[in-house]
């Protein structure tokens, strides 16, 4: 609260005067502290009047319209005969001090007025902000419709070229059955062991140059490694993403689930490559639980994606290259292997590791301006 206040001096003056400490300040007066006041070399000294005002600028124009009052003018005012004042003789300040309001009631108009273009402005901003973000969205949904259309084009290539791969196979087996048929009728046994390993062979050496799946672990471990590194080569290039690759098949060979790094692009601290690999399975098996199933994956999972591949009940995880820093498949925490869960996971490392770890580094030195080193095609 302030204070506008009137003092009766030793010689009969008057002295007003405003404060937001009214106590203090009489006090002041009436020790004499204020060395060059008007009422220092007057006192002792006597409040004669106080009025209470809600702000310091009507406690001020108080002050200065009773400063400006002839003597009975603030008698008048002191005694309480407010309806003497308006009969008593005006001073030279009260049109001075109108016109002083009146500026300043214009002055505050002025700043609402300026106050609310302001607000105006600020609103047309923030509608400008939300319609780029709807435009923002807009596109990224078209995108994720074309990405959405390719993947399905590759699922079903993916699907032509395993039926046709399982009919050639029918085929040969046939032939095999038929060939073993034949030298049985024989009585070749030998012979029959001998054709059955030279069959065993040309199926094996025929499926390697094939697109389908391959025929034993060992080099369906890399075919399948090759792919992971080709989504990984997709998420640099396209979402400039750190490349890691992933790819979920069941027991029969068949892909359930891809994926690669999507963090930066989902805004998503949890879209690692496995585990949109993993969701793409849940949704295509309409299960949370994904038994029988192997993941492969060009890094080594954290500890993130290892619980989450226990969770699954994933029975295999093959990883390229070792991750020292995060790697919880046995670098720096063994969380597939932990005898304390009640589901434990099959691990092989080391599959194409060279191939993967150039890519890794190759992205990290790109990102840092630094020469990027040859990469080394692991043997087959």
């Amino acid at each position: 609260m302030f204070w506008t206040y009137i003092l009766r001096c030793k010689d009969g003056s008057y002295y007003s005067g405003h404060t937001d400490a009214l106590e203090y300040r009489i006090a002041q007066h009436q020790q004499g502290d204020i060395s060059n006041c008007h009422t220092h070399a007057r006192r002792p000294v006597e409040v004669v009047y106080v009025q209470e005002f809600g702000t310091r600028e009507e406690a001020f124009l108080a002050e200065r319209q009773i400063k400006g009052w002839r003597r009975d003018k603030k008698e008048a005012l002191i005694a309480g005969r407010l309806d003497l004042l308006p009969t008593l003789a005006r001073t030279a300040y009260e049109p001075v001090l109108r016109q002083a309001q009146d500026e300043r009631s214009k002055a505050a108009e002025a700043r609402s007025v300026l106050r609310q273009a302001q607000d105006e402005r600020s609103k047309e901003a923030e509608g400008r902000n939300v319609l780029r973000q709807a435009q923002d969205e807009r596109s990224k949904e078209a995108e994720g419709r074309n990405v959405l259309r390719q993947a399905q084009d590759e699922r079903s290539k993916e699907a032509e070229g395993r039926n046709v791969l399982r009919q050639a196979q029918d085929e040969r087996s046939k032939e095999a059955e038929a060939r073993s048929v034949l030298r049985q009728a024989q009585h070749e046994p030998s012979k029959e062991a001998e054709g059955r390993r030279v069959s065993r062979q040309a199926q094996d050496e025929r499926v390697r140059g094939a697109e389908g799946s391959p025929p034993n672990d060992f080099v369906s471990d890399e075919f399948l490694m090759r792919r992971a590194l080709a989504l990984a080569e997709r998420a640099e290039r396209e979402d400039d993403e750190i490349p890691v690759g992933a790819i979920l098949i069941d027991a029969d060979g068949d892909i359930l689930g891809e994926g690669w790094n999507r963090n930066i692009a989902e805004h998503d601290p949890t879209a690692h490559a496995e585990i949109m690999a993993m969701r793409a399975a849940g949704r295509r098996l309409a299960n949370h639980r994904m038994v029988g199933c192997t993941l492969y994956v060009t890094l080594e999972p954290c500890a993130m994606c290892a619980m989450a591949i226990v969770h699954a009940r994933i029975a295999r995880v093959v990883y390229a290259a070792c991750d020292p820093k995060t790697g919880a498949a046995g670098s720096v925490f063994d969380l597939l292997a932990d005898p304390r869960h009640n589901h434990r996971v099959e691990v092989q490392g080391g599959v194409l590791a060279e191939e993967a770890s150039a890519r890794l580094s190759n992205y990290f030195c790109r990102k840092r301006g630094k020469a990027v080193r040859v990469e080394r095609k692991a043997r087959r």
